[in-house]
């Protein structure tokens, strides 16, 4: 796991910028039988978005693959925008493939 994260502006409002990384990672969940391998991820906060620039993931005979964006705009305006890809393959040789985009104003 790799991080650059840096705080700024006073306690009560603070800002964070940075990214963080986590390559070759491992998770299983052993109650659902599923392992997930080589599992890489980069997280990003840019201002007011979030985002998963990168997320890579083999479980079974499979891969996911995604990337998306959560821009949470400016303060006191709870303006949420998601947009979220998806790509993964299984062993049946079939491609997958989705796309969610949703927005919602508060």
């Amino acid at each position: 796991m790799a991080a650059d994260v840096h705080l700024t502006g006073p306690r009560a409002a603070p800002r964070v910028e940075g990214w963080v990384e986590l390559e070759d990672g491992h998770l299983e969940f052993a109650t659902l039988g599923v392992a997930y391998r080589d599992v890489r991820a980069v997280i990003v906060r840019e201002g007011t978005r979030l985002g998963m620039t990168e997320l890579h993931v083999h479980f079974g005979s499979g891969t996911l693959q995604g990337s998306g964006w959560i821009d949470l705009g400016p303060p006191n305006e709870y303006a949420i925008t998601r947009r979220f890809s998806i790509r993964g393959s299984a062993s049946t040789g079939g491609n997958t493939a989705v796309d969610l985009f949703w927005s919602r104003r508060y």
